[in-house]
């Protein structure tokens, strides 16, 4: 039973995020879709609640219910009004749902039901009955209803599914067994399934509105064809009666026949009946299943150890050299990694599903500031890893919350600059190999650059005589407790929580840029891995200290002879006709190398350039696992984490642009 309760709650959770979703989309999907959806929503909600003892979230859907029920019948727009509450309305569903019940949430759900009784009780008053002779169109659905064996095991009577299907309109059902032998009976199995042929005015949500606990395990097949008025049940009713056969289904030749002989004025084609029938036996197919996020996590975990536990196979066949064993580790290597990129995309999920969110938050902003917003999203689509998503919510939070306090300027102020009174957040989200680029900005004032320096001077971290850069200038922006709002507000201050913004970002082995242009507006540019658990990678060493490099970030490598080294002059290389900076590891790292004939370069990408690193050895491509490194190592910014190495050896994770960061910072500091 608590594991059933706990597929509601998931259900549950999904519905509540829906029905907001549809509150902050009203202009964009419509206002009848909107009151439909959340309709659906709260039923569904309504449906299981009582059943796992959610009494509260019950009673509270009731009236939601009983307001959409209103809108939906008088075909009314969602007001603002009605969207508050509905967002509000989430907000407690949410908190009935995780049993967060104190004194202020009562409050609150009874201010909310005051304002739900206040709305029926006018619109009762103003509700004029329509005169017109035209009817809502009836529909005839054909559903077959198959349990799994075990269903009385997840607490679910499939009997109760039949009397809900009933209460839609006129019914008529017909009941099959499939009974094993005697010997093999089971008591607690459901030998049972059931056709149904129902007759109503409701729309086909609503029927999986009553399947939608049991559509995952169950066989649930549903067509619909829509009728006029002249279609007669009782005769098609009775037709079904007088063919029925318990140990035979119902053939879709003869369903076609019923309904034309059924239909007095004799106005449905064939063909259309046809064309509605001949898809019965596809409809409504399994596609997806609901997998719970500590089965991911442990299935992540597990594939992190098949990762390794190959690399220790690769490097035992390659000192046996055993011809038949070196086949087979190389045919396990590749299903390993087939088996790899599947694990991945399964704990993939689309952007979009944190959207609505950051709409939300948006929502509020305007309502509290007196802003004008239009949030524009591309590229939600695109998939990253569960555990970077929810990582990096709070940074964009932070980030939206600064673009409307300090970025945007009010409708009045807008206009005098010849600015539309609306002002636009966005965020456009792009992946280029395996990172993500994700840039957010807003078009408001920009940052004063003048007063960044002046308070970089006051803080003492540059002197007044110091030329810098804008993109130096902004970088003090990321420092703790910079800030150069005049006036800290319950929004946000610009600056401050921005050093910890970066922390996040860069604890996923990711970046963050910062651009501004005074009276155009600031972005955020912000780099990020798809993933954050296993990856491809270049092992190498320099001295006795092994790296690996992601291998995205590895453009080229090549050898380089002792001649060829000691050409190196003022640091740079000659690479495909052009010069290069290139850096010795070994040197900038403080680390020991001995003298090599050979030795090998690393080329790297840095930003729109090449730089290359000298390394004393590269042996292999391989995947890793990413573990994270001890406090010793933290200090060293560029080292994103660690890895196991087949033969038990640690090799230290490198991230190319924060070391090759650090090695132009270094360089100019000498």
């Amino acid at each position: 039973m608590e594991e059933l309760k706990k597929k509601y709650y998931d259900e549950a959770t999904q519905l509540v995020t829906d029905l907001e979703d549809a509150f902050l989309r009203v202009d964009e999907i419509g206002h009848e879709q909107t009151v439909n959806t959340v309709f659906r929503a709260v039923h569904s909600l309504k449906g299981g609640a009582s059943i796992f003892g959610f009494d509260l979230v019950t009673d509270f859907s009731h009236h939601l219910e009983n307001l959409f029920s209103n809108l939906r019948n008088n075909k009314e727009e969602v007001s603002s009004k009605i969207i508050q509450i509905g967002l509000t309305s989430s907000d407690i569903l949410r908190k009935l749902l995780d049993n967060e019940i104190d004194e202020k949430l009562e409050e609150t759900i009874n201010s909310i039901k005051s304002e739900i009784s206040e709305f029926l009780d006018i619109h009762d008053e103003i509700i004029e009955v329509s005169t017109n002779n035209e009817q809502e169109s009836v529909n005839l659905f054909c559903i077959e209803f198959i349990p799994k064996k075990d269903i009385f095991l997840d607490g679910t009577n499939p009997l109760y599914i039949i009397e809900e299907l009933d209460s839609l309109g006129d019914c008529e059902v017909f009941h099959y067994m499939n009974l094993p032998a005697f010997k093999d009976y089971n008591i607690e199995n459901c030998y049972s399934s059931w056709r149904v042929f129902l007759h109503t005015k409701e729309h086909k949500e609503a029927i999986n509105d009553i399947f939608l606990f049991v559509l995952d395990e169950n066989h649930v097949e549903i067509e619909e064809t829509k009728l006029s008025d002249s279609f007669n049940f009782k005769k098609f009713r009775k037709l079904l009666k007088d063919s029925f056969n318990p140990e035979h289904n119902f053939e879709l030749d003869d369903i076609k026949s019923y309904i034309e002989k059924s239909s007095e004025l004799k106005n449905i084609k064939k063909e259309d009946i046809d064309k509605k029938l001949s898809n019965f036996s596809k409809a409504n197919k399994i596609t997806s299943v609901r997998v719970d996020n500590d089965k991911i996590d442990m299935l992540l975990n597990i594939m992190s150890e098949i990762v390794i536990q190959q690399a220790s196979l690769n490097l035992f066949s390659a000192e046996l050299k055993n011809q038949n064993l070196t086949k087979i580790t190389s045919t396990l290597e590749s299903l390993t990694k087939q088996l790899r990129e599947t694990v991945f995309d399964i704990s993939l999920i689309p952007f979009s599903e944190t959207i609505s969110r950051f709409k939300r938050l948006i929502f509020e902003l305007s309502q509290a500031t007196g802003k004008e917003i239009n949030f524009r999203v591309t590229g939600e689509q695109i998939e990253l890893d569960k555990n970077l998503i929810e990582t990096i919510i709070d940074p964009l939070i932070h980030l939206i919350r600064n673009c409307v306090d300090h970025g945007l300027e009010l409708p009045q102020e807008r206009i005098k600059v010849n600015k539309p009174s609306e002002g636009l957040i966005y965020m456009d989200i792009q992946q280029r190999g395996d990172d993500i680029i994700l840039n957010l900005g807003d078009d408001g004032r920009g940052i004063n650059l003048e007063k960044v320096r002046q308070r970089a001077i006051e803080r003492d971290l540059i002197v007044s005589e110091a030329k810098l850069t804008d993109e130096e200038l902004l970088q003090y922006i990321f420092l703790p407790g910079f800030s150069t709002a005049e006036n800290v507000t319950e929004i946000s201050g610009r600056g401050v929580g921005m050093d910890v913004v970066k922390q996040n970002i860069e604890m996923l082995r990711g970046s963050i840029r910062l651009s501004t242009e005074a009276g155009k507006g600031t972005e955020f540019i912000l780099r990020l891995p798809v993933t954050v658990s296993i990856q491809d990678g270049f092992i190498f060493s320099t001295g006795d200290t092994k790296f690996i490099l992601p291998a995205q970030q590895v453009i080229n490598f090549s050898s380089l002879t002792k001649v060829e080294f000691d050409k190196i002059y003022k640091n740079l290389l000659d690479y495909n006709g052009r010069e290069i900076p290139v850096y010795n590891l070994a040197d900038e790292l403080n680390l020991e190398s001995q003298e090599h004939e050979i030795r090998y370069l690393l080329i790297l990408q840095h930003d729109e350039n090449e730089i290359a690193i000298i390394v004393d050895q590269i042996h292999s491509k391989q995947q890793f696992v990413i573990k994270p490194i001890g406090k010793y190592y933290r200090k060293l910014f560029f080292l994103t984490g660690a890895t196991i190495l087949g033969n038990g050896e640690i090799a230290l994770i490198i991230d190319s642009t924060r070391l090759l960061d650090f090695l132009k910072n270094k360089t100019e500091i000498k």
